[in-house]
């Protein structure tokens, strides 16, 4: 690899991606109630998280987040100033390509006719 410190860019941009919209889509996910998961109602108001839900739930989410920001941190100090610049142009271009590949999905959504 020609520059490794650009996996710093993917981690963290892939982490908060993952974490962020995850916790969106598996509360969307949630409201759409129990006949959507085809469970009862009483398994769904119970304190544990649906079974279908339940491999996106995090014991220690903040624990999780506060560790993985101390470990980038750490990293960067590693980095000279140029690597620190590419880490972040590549961030940026992780996020044009998100945006251009969620631009495409609502297109391709919104000419789908049911």
């Amino acid at each position: 690899m020609e520059k490794p410190h650009l996996l710093v860019a993917y981690i963290w941009v892939m982490y908060s991606a993952i974490l962020f919209g995850g916790r969106e889509i598996r509360a969307q996910l949630l409201k759409a109630g129990p006949e959507f998961w085809g469970l009862s109602v009483k398994d769904f108001a119970s304190e544990r998280i649906p079974s279908p839900l339940s491999f996106w739930n995090i014991d220690d989410n903040m624990a999780v987040r506060a560790k993985l920001r101390d470990r980038i941190l750490n990293a960067e100090r590693l980095l000279t100033s140029q690597e620190r610049q590419d880490v972040l142009e590549e961030s940026k271009e992780i996020f044009r390509k998100f945006e251009l590949l969620t631009i495409s999905l609502d297109e391709d959504t919104n000419n789908f006719n049911v």
